[in-house]
């Protein structure tokens, strides 16, 4: 997916109308050296600002026309260069015989042929404009968008089969693809679940509901066994009752086609699975 800021679009017009108002100014063709360096850093910027825009077209021309004006020789540099040839002559000083009292026309910058290349430049970025479509990230919830370590770093190393459903659930509600986002958590917990069921040595099933249930025999034989229960047994207690809301409150009714969620809906979940999980990475870990 191609991801660009609003400031690529903001400088891109910013250094474009820069540099046709340098080419429009009547001393562009007497470059100095530091106003060369200046226009060919204008053209840099907008050759790698339409490259992360997906301009590939446009970066190539206007790549084409720093090149021109990079090895172009400007008017102030061909008097210079007659200048100082014409004064190596009259002072008696040595000349090799190939030396130019001109510069060959053909290295000179002309200025009909940069404005014609400007104005190519600027059509060929319409153009390209034309065949895409820019989506802005809603403001409260952008800090969701495309983050590696949304539940944080101990959850990130804990439960590392989670990592992709949690970096794409937060990537679609920044996105506004609600219940993509909660099928994406949905899949997150399971792996806590999982986790869970093998630190207490039970057989991996394909149900969360016979997941728990075999939980819960197992908390209880181990309660009968000893007549109590350790912090352990009260964390994995713990843990079970509040995958069994999930799986209640929204797993079950998210596998149906007709359960659909809010923003705000897939937000409230987003912070409860985080919480969850965040909880399970203080004892559990795959």
């Amino acid at each position: 997916m191609l991801t660009i800021l609003a400031s690529d679009w903001n400088n891109l017009i910013r250094d474009l109308e820069g540099f046709i108002s340098d080419v429009d100014d009547s001393d562009f063709f007497a470059l100095t050296e530091g106003k060369r360096e200046r226009i060919l850093e204008r053209l840099r910027r907008i050759t790698s600002t339409c490259s992360r825009m997906g301009l590939k077209f446009s970066a190539m021309y206007a790549d084409e026309i720093a090149a021109y004006i990079a090895h172009g020789v400007s008017l102030t540099e061909q008097s210079e260069t007659v200048l100082t040839n014409l004064n190596a002559r009259f002072q008696g000083n040595y000349v090799p015989p190939n030396a130019q009292t001109t510069i060959d026309k053909k290295t000179l910058l002309d200025p009909n042929k940069v404005k014609a290349e400007v104005a190519v430049l600027r059509k060929r970025i319409d153009h390209e404009l034309e065949g895409h479509e820019f989506f802005a990230l809603d403001s409260r919830t952008a800090d969701y968008f495309q983050k590696d370590k949304l539940f944080g770093e101990q959850v990130f190393n804990n439960f590392p089969s989670a990592n992709n459903d949690i970096y794409e659930a937060g990537t679609c509600l920044a996105l506004g693809r609600a219940t993509a986002c909660v099928m994406h958590l949905m899949r997150a917990v399971e792996i806590g679940l999982i986790v869970l069921v093998k630190e207490l040595l039970l057989p991996t099933r394909n149900d969360w509901g016979k997941h728990l249930t075999d939980i819960e025999n197992e908390l209880t034989k181990r309660y009968k066994i000893s007549g109590s229960r350790t912090p352990d047994e009260l964390f994995f207690a713990e843990a079970a009752a509040q995958i069994g809301h999930i799986k209640t409150a929204w797993r079950n009714p998210t596998m149906h086609v007709d359960r659909a969620y809010t923003e705000e809906q897939a937000e409230d979940i987003l912070l409860a699975v985080r919480s969850l999980l965040c909880h399970f990475a203080t004892r559990l870990h795959e």
